[in-house]
């Protein structure tokens, strides 16, 4: 998986994702990124472009930034690819929990 990759890379162990579930209602997250919306946004009509990574950064950080948020702009990672294959139903699957038996998922 790419998260124990990053961890690796990184020196650090990830036991688990949580992904936050669909159609809850609003979350804590929502409301930052509604304002980092309105950031790029103003960004826009203030004449600026937003075609890079970079640029977007810019936007975010326009107008003093966003309270409580760091933005930072990286290169992907080169992870070697494995065998495909297709994970059925991987939609419905809420967490993932690594450990030394495999990945345990929970579905919503």
């Amino acid at each position: 998986m790419i998260a124990s990759h990053i961890g690796n890379c990184h020196g650090l162990q990830i036991p688990q994702i949580d992904f936050s579930e669909p159609p809850g209602g609003k979350g804590a997250c929502d409301g930052k990124a509604a304002t980092r919306k309105s950031h790029v946004a103003e960004n826009l009509k203030s004449g600026h472009d937003i075609e890079s990574s970079a640029q977007m950064k810019e936007g975010i950080e326009s107008s003093r930034g966003v309270r409580g948020i760091s933005v930072k702009v990286s290169t992907p990672l080169n992870v070697p690819s494995s065998n495909d294959f297709k994970w059925e139903k991987a939609s419905f699957v809420r967490n993932l929990y690594y450990d030394q038996e495999g990945i345990r998922t929970w579905r919503f």
